[in-house]
């Protein structure tokens, strides 16, 4: 995967804005190419629905859609067991739309 959904935007945000970050640069390219995808997807269901065939639900929506987010999180569960709790913390995060202090109370 040339970049991974389970990091939010919240997450990676302060890393894109301090270019001294150790992982500014790795991080930037991840989210250019996210959405280098994102547009490129678009793009093609532009043209596949003036030529009168498209999919149903557009492919580029679902590289920033929580639920396909939430979803590649619960699919690497149990990979790594020491980033289990983040994966953990990040679907919470995305299902319910709570803060690092909601997510504690929640859990």
């Amino acid at each position: 995967m040339p970049f991974p959904l389970q990091e939010s935007d919240k997450e990676i945000t302060p890393i894109l804005q301090d270019l001294s970050h150790l992982a500014h640069r790795k991080v930037s390219r991840q989210h250019s190419a996210r959405k280098l995808y994102a547009n490129k997807f678009r793009d093609t269901e532009a043209k596949l629905r003036k030529q009168g065939g498209a999919p149903g639900s557009p492919i580029a929506n679902f590289l920033n859609n929580p639920a396909w987010r939430i979803y590649t999180c619960f699919t690497k569960l149990g990979r790594m067991p020491m980033s289990d709790e983040s994966f953990v913390h990040e679907m919470v995060r995305l299902g319910f739309d709570l803060d690092a202090k909601g997510i504690e109370r929640y859990l």
